[in-house]
């Protein structure tokens, strides 16, 4: 078995742009729920929590549905 000297996690999108992915498959899900969504709300959110990302997007449009959307895309990202 190879010994490795390091590993390197990318938590911020340093080295991957994960944030597209992320927004496409949000964008996906609330097209298929009929939520109004857009990439300017999207990006209004860019580097919270999921916690507060829910709690907003419950104050925004108001129904408790929208919790599914952050568990929803980020299981349709594992499939991309």
């Amino acid at each position: 078995m190879k010994k490795f000297d390091g590993v390197i996690f990318d938590m911020d999108g340093l080295l991957f742009d994960t944030e597209l992915i992320y927004y496409t498959s949000t964008q996906k899900v609330a097209d298929a729920m009929g939520l109004p969504y857009s990439k300017e709300v999207y990006l209004d959110y860019v580097g919270i929590s999921d916690e507060e990302v829910q709690e907003n997007y419950r104050r925004i449009y108001a129904s408790a549905v929208l919790m599914m959307i952050p568990c929803k895309s980020f299981n349709l990202v594992m499939y991309l």
